[in-house]
């Protein structure tokens, strides 16, 4: 292989000298083997070599190797990546003068490690074998620039910036740190492998080369840091209460400092004694805009100065802005007085209203009120001390019916100090102890407007033009509301799928009741047909099935009808809808609910002017088997049992515009064993043994079934008990629902 040798620079490293001739051999031995080309008797050596590449800055990186020999007139070379020299063919290579040219030149066109082979002449023109070649050291040619690592542009801030670094090779390095960002480094490269800065606030560059083994030099890198030595401001509006605890400050307020480089990092608090600065209770410490310092240890009656100072993100601080002095205050602050508590709030989850007179404190002030709730017997708590004010409620407790309970009540002071406990008078949950016989309860306590209502049993209220009204209201802002506007007959009512309604025994039907208005029912002029069934003509009469209706006439009824006198004689019919203006009658509920009703036939046409007389307001009606009515008759009460009118007031005693407790009871099976109760007095009696309603027969919560008069109703409850037997207090207060 030839070798290019455009380019000589001698560059001598150091001189190594080989000889060509084999030690031990003399010239007489080496002349003897000429035949087979080894008997030449060339002195062939290398006098020196360069092994060192330049660097890549230097535009002429050949390598040299002068040779030098007596008796050597002429030699041979080849340059081998690997291998040894003994497999060259020297035969086709070109034969180079020693005298005129000793020295071999080459450039590598690749970067690697080579080997040069010679074999020279002597004076008798006998070439050495490649066998007996002269090799020299191996020459490693590098031109590669060597590149730096672990550096890169930082945008975190420092106070001092370290760096370090590495390289890809063995390597010097380098370096300038300046504000430029495109400075490059001079002088002489040292083995380090860090630097550090920590000069003025603002961007820093470090410029760094780096040279390898080989003397290549790298371009130069720049990185960039962030160096901040500057301290933030000073927190301002610093401001803290007048009095402290043995163990910790006042509230602590402030506007934190501001930071243009690194930006704010944490506020730090320091306590010192107010008198002498140099005493300090709790050294700095990090600390949020109000709140307080905890875990000191002051002393009564002395005062105390709050130090606070500004740390920016990379630790500078500012120079710190003192308080003014707090005293300690270690007084509890005295007792409440006159601890009241409200009415039971009928709610398992609430205690009564608590109301006291304020406790005092002459120092810090009070700060606020703590109330505790127990059980009376054994003093377990049911919810321990929480922040009330007077005149509250605490809520979210899980209490036990007719079981006694207290509170505990304590004053605490701006300084944490708390004052002795005050207890208060018991109150009793109460319950209702029929609770597991109630099957049917709902208070009408929807929002104004609402015409779905909630029966707390689990029961589907039907609502035929009846709503929420908050213009008249026994309990809780709304009530049930049925004003006959909407339609002849507005009601709501409860399906029976069950049992719960039909009435074998002793029961309770009550609500509370309130008519705008006195009426005798709603009367219309109506035609009767002689057929069977007889037909009633009534244009647009509202009704909707098996309401209650009565017959009144000048000359005389078709026969199977009878005529009604108020309030003697009172023969109570059922509306069988056929269509929107024309309906059948029926003699019972019975016969008007069946899936078949059977209707009255009438066989004469009867005389004179008949009117239908539909009517009044209908409590707690069962549509027939027991219901209480205020209507028909000037106010007066009128109490149904079993599709009939059982007992009536003599004198009307309903009033417009007034609440009513309405109950009806059965208690046990003697005489008069029905009562019906009005604002807890006794008004009318029955009496009937017979199971009352049917598990096909709706029960009627409340009706209005005549114009121009409004009834709200309130509070309705269906109990499988008697609740009353003598005269009793009506209730204060809604239902309980325990």
């Amino acid at each position: 292989m030839e070798l290019n040798n455009n380019f000589f620079i001698f560059f001598y490293i150091f001189l190594l000298s080989l000889t060509i001739s084999l030690s031990g051999c003399t010239k007489k031995e080496a002349t003897a083997m000429l035949e087979d080309d080894q008997s030449s008797t060339v002195d062939l050596s290398i006098a020196d070599q360069s092994e060192i590449a330049q660097s890549p800055s230097n535009s002429n990186s050949a390598r040299h190797i002068t040779l030098q020999g007596s008796v050597t007139t002429a030699y041979k070379y080849s340059l081998i990546r690997s291998g040894d020299c003994s497999s060259v063919d020297f035969s086709s290579l070109t034969e180079m003068d020693l005298t005129q040219n000793p020295i071999i030149s080459f450039t590598p066109s690749t970067d690697g490690t080579y080997l040069v082979c010679v074999i020279g002449k002597d004076t008798t023109g006998a070439w050495q074998s490649a066998g007996r070649a002269l090799a020299s050291t191996v020459l490693t040619f590098d031109t590669t620039a060597p590149a730096l690592q672990n550096l890169a542009n930082d945008s975190v801030w420092y106070i001092t910036k370290n760096w370090s670094w590495n390289c890809s090779e063995t390597c010097t390095y380098r370096y300038v740190i300046d504000t430029s960002g495109t400075t490059t480094p001079t002088g002489s490269f040292a083995d380090t492998s860090s630097a550090s800065s920590s000069g003025a606030t603002g961007t820093i560059y470090l410029h760094i080369q780096a040279k390898d083994v080989a003397g290549n030099i790298s371009a130069t890198t720049h990185v960039s840091a962030k160096i901040d030595v500057t301290a933030p401001t000073n927190p301002s509006s610093l401001s803290v209460g007048l009095y402290g605890g043995l163990t910790s400050s006042p509230n602590v307020t402030f506007t934190a400092g501001t930071d243009a480089h690194s930006g704010v990092g944490h506020n730090e608090s320091k306590v010192i004694l107010s008198s002498d600065n140099s005493v300090i209770l709790q050294d700095w410490a990090t600390i949020a805009s109000n709140s307080q310092i905890t875990g000191l240890t002051l002393t009564d009656g002395l005062q105390y100065k709050v130090m606070v100072r500004t740390v920016d993100s990379v630790g500078n601080v500012s120079a710190g802005v003192n308080s003014s002095a707090f005293t300690v205050d270690n007084t509890s602050p005295s007792v409440v007085s006159g601890l009241t508590l409200g009415s039971n709030p009928l709610d398992l989850t609430k205690s009564p209203t608590i109301s006291w007179t304020a406790a005092t404190d002459a120092a810090s002030g009070v700060a606020s009120y703590q109330v505790q709730v127990l059980q009376t017997t054994d003093d377990t708590v049911m919810k321990d001390f929480s922040t009330l004010a007077s005149g509250g409620q605490i809520t979210g407790l899980s209490l036990v019916v007719q079981t006694n309970y207290y509170v505990k009540v304590r004053a605490i002071d701006n300084t944490g100090n708390i004052g002795a406990t005050v207890s208060s008078s018991n109150w009793d949950t109460g319950g209702d102890t029929n609770i597991s016989s109630v099957v049917f309860l709902a208070h009408f306590d929807e929002s104004n407007a609402a015409t779905s209502f909630t029966d707390i049993k689990g029961k589907t209220i039907t609502n035929n033009s009846c709503t929420a009204d908050n213009t008249q209201y026994k309990f809780n802002a709304t009530s049930l509301q049925c004003d006959g506007t909407s339609s002849i007959y507005d009601y709501v009512e409860v399906a029976t799928a069950t049992s719960d309604f039909t009435l074998s025994g002793d029961f309770t039907l009550e609500t509370w009741f309130y008519q705008s208005a006195i009426t005798d029912g709603q009367s219309r002029t109506a035609t009767i047909s002689q057929a069977n069934p007889g037909v009633v003509t009534l244009s647009s009469h509202g009704f909707s099935g098996c309401e209650t209706v009565y017959l009144t006439t000048t000359g005389s009824l078709p026969t199977g009808l009878t005529a009604s006198t108020f309030p003697s004689t009172i023969t109570t019919y059922y509306a069988i809808k056929i269509d929107a203006n024309t309906f059948n009658l029926a003699s019972s509920m019975a016969n008007c609910v069946a899936t078949t009703p059977t209707a009255i036939n009438t066989t004469t046409a009867g005389s004179g002017t008949h009117t239908l007389v539909s009517g009044g307001i209908n409590i707690n009606n069962s549509n027939g088997p027991v219901s209480i009515a205020a209507n028909t008759n000037a106010g007066k009460w009128e109490l149904y049992v079993n599709d009939a009118l059982a007992a009536v007031e003599s004198t009307g005693s309903v009033a417009a515009a007034t609440w009513y407790h309405v109950a009806i009871v059965r208690s046990g099976s003697g005489s008069n064993n029905i009562t019906l109760y009005v604002d807890g007095t006794a008004k009318l009696t029955a009496t009937s043994t017979e199971t009352l309603g049917s598990t096909t027969i709706p029960l009627t919560l409340a009706s209005v079934n005549s114009t121009g008069i409004k009834a709200w109703v309130d509070d309705a409850r269906v109990t499988k008990a008697a609740r009353y037997t003598t005269t009793f207090t009506k209730p204060s207060a809604e239902y309980l629902s325990y």
